[in-house]
């Protein structure tokens, strides 16, 4: 293989990867022409790198913060290290950031910001960044960088109506209310955002809604007082905070907040009414709703009646129409004592107060007399 001495002076940018090597080097060096082509003078030889511009996030809000980097070299005397950044649309570069570098083999030199501004964002959120470096008779830039600016992103709090049990009956009306913060700043928004209140109505489709404004502190507040088209049983609310493309904020909901609604039974006593003979089965029957006039299955129910100090009763099976039934047979009806009977009809269910409801003198108790057949003759 043959040797040859290159004698040179250079003043060259050299591009490697995102880096910028500027170098102006009077030397000689031995090369092997077979391995000149490709090769890279080693970097203990050049003045100034810059390596690896960087900014983290690469789309943010315009309230978050971006955070720039640059990976530096630096030659013997230090070098002066800028951050140079501007919109996409031509204007001219602004100085955001400047420091000075020490001689050092490497270094990583950034600079955190904030622009702060949603009229930034409306107007000029395409932007671009690069470094550059300068010293004793030498400078040097990084490529250009682009990024952008977005809206900044919406955290809605829980503040109250979480877990409620709300009485559907009684004008128990409660507070719903959310917070609603710009996420990438971290501060309540302030007055007069519009937001919404969605509630589900039948446990599992979000049917209801109600407008709310955020006042001077991001809270939005809905006094909720159910009526009759909620049914009674779990149910789920949420907040959402609605905006536009182009708007300053993101759209966001809440988590889904879990709430109940408690109401009353009303049992209707159908069975017994007026007289009873002791020998024939006493059946009970009722109808069991609750204050919206809706029939109410799947409860427990009870019948007890009562003379004095005597009683019978019996569990009862539900029928169909929310219709509860008993009998009780004719065996324990004997020893009874004759005379009226109040009827007490109990009933419970999860989500509704327990009802004891009472029926003064609902029937009569009897021994009757054999039937005795009159024949007219």
């Amino acid at each position: 293989m043959k040797y040859g001495f290159l004698a040179i002076t250079l003043l060259a940018v050299v591009f490697l990867a995102n880096s910028v090597v500027p170098y102006d080097v009077g030397l000689t060096t031995l090369f092997s022409k077979s391995s000149l082509a490709g090769s890279i003078i080693s970097p203990a030889l050049l003045p100034y790198v810059l390596e690896n511009p960087l900014v983290s996030p690469e789309s943010g809000g315009w309230g978050e913060t971006f955070t720039y980097s640059v990976d530096v070299m630096a030659p013997k005397g230090g070098a002066t290290v800028q951050l140079w950044e501007r919109n996409q649309t031509g204007l001219p570069f602004r100085l955001l950031f400047s420091t000075f570098v020490e001689e050092r083999f490497n270094d990583t030199v950034s600079f955190p910001y904030v622009f702060g501004s949603c009229g930034i964002y409306l107007s000029e959120n395409a932007r671009e960044f690069k470094w550059n470096a300068s010293g004793d008779g030498w400078n040097a830039s990084t490529a250009v960088i682009p990024y952008s600016l977005e809206p900044d992103d919406i955290r809605i709090e829980i503040v109250s109506g979480a877990n409620v049990s709300i009485f559907r009956p009684g004008f128990d009306a409660r507070n719903l209310t959310a917070r609603i913060w710009d996420d990438d700043t971290n501060t309540p928004l302030g007055a007069g955002f519009e937001a919404y209140f969605h509630l589900t109505q039948d446990g599992h489709n979000f049917t209801a809604t109600q407008i709310a404004f955020t006042n001077g502190t991001g809270h939005v507040r809905y006094l909720f007082n159910p009526d009759c088209s909620y049914e009674v049983g779990n149910q789920l609310w949420l907040t959402e905070f609605t905006q536009s493309q182009g708007s300053c904020y993101f759209s966001a909901n809440s988590t889904h907040v879990s709430y109940n609604i408690t109401a009353i039974l009303e049992p209707a006593l159908m069975k017994p009414r007026g007289p009873h003979p002791k020998d024939e089965p006493l059946e009970f029957e009722a109808v069991l709703g609750n204050e919206c006039g809706e029939g109410v299955s799947g409860a427990d129910l009870a019948f007890n009646a009562s003379h004095e100090y005597a009683w019978v009763g019996c569990k009862a099976v539900e029928g169909v129409n929310a219709t509860y039934a008993c009998a009780v047979p004719p065996r324990e009806l004997r020893p009874l004592p004759e005379g009226l009977y109040n009827v007490t009809v109990s009933a419970s269910k999860a989500f509704y107060a327990p009802v004891e409801a009472f029926f003064e003198n609902a029937f009569s108790l009897w021994r009757w007399p054999p039937f005795v057949s009159i024949l007219s003759g």
